[in-house]
């Protein structure tokens, strides 16, 4: 599967995702729900035998 910003600047990134949004067969709220559920369990997830956290003991930077 392409990336649908393939052979796009990025200054057009954002209403290509503006566009896969509205074309998603999920509602904006469910998608926002699944997002911000995700990053709670993430949050809230133990790492290794000394139960590191994400924002707590671990900083990843992109």
């Amino acid at each position: 599967m392409n990336s649908p910003y393939a052979d796009f600047s990025p200054s057009n990134w954002l209403s290509i995702t503006q566009r896969l949004v509205e074309r998603h067969p999920l509602s904006t709220d469910a998608i926002v729900d699944v997002v911000l559920t995700s990053w709670q369990s993430i949050f809230n997830s133990q790492l290794g035998t000394k139960g590191f956290r994400i924002g707590r003991d671990i900083f990843p930077k992109p």
